[in-house]
């Protein structure tokens, strides 16, 4: 089960290329994936980290790598305002290509 979750929580993931190239975990609306990741999305990366550790497998690096890039992008909601408290939730325009 745990496999099937991460590998769920993967199929949502998304990188948006310019400026930033950060990492964020897209929302499912239906069918249809919507760019923006809530701040609560911040705790996915230790869960990520969790498996990777835990894990045997050849996806712990990959695990871990994702944790890494979703850990900067959450960082990077934090240190982006003047107060140092992050937003709800953050919007990003569709990677271009």
């Amino acid at each position: 089960m745990c496999e099937q979750s991460m590998e769920g929580l993967a199929s949502l993931i998304r990188k948006k290329s310019k400026p930033s190239s950060f990492t964020y975990i897209a929302e499912r609306s239906g069918i249809s994936l919507i760019d923006k990741m809530d701040e609560l999305a911040c705790f996915a990366p230790g869960m990520l980290a969790l498996r990777a550790y835990a894990s045997v497998s050849d996806k712990s690096v990959k695990y871990m790598e994702l944790a890494q890039e979703l850990v900067w992008t959450c960082y990077n909601f934090y240190c982006s305002t003047s107060t140092k408290l992050a937003g709800e939730n953050y919007l990003f325009e569709k990677a271009r290509i």
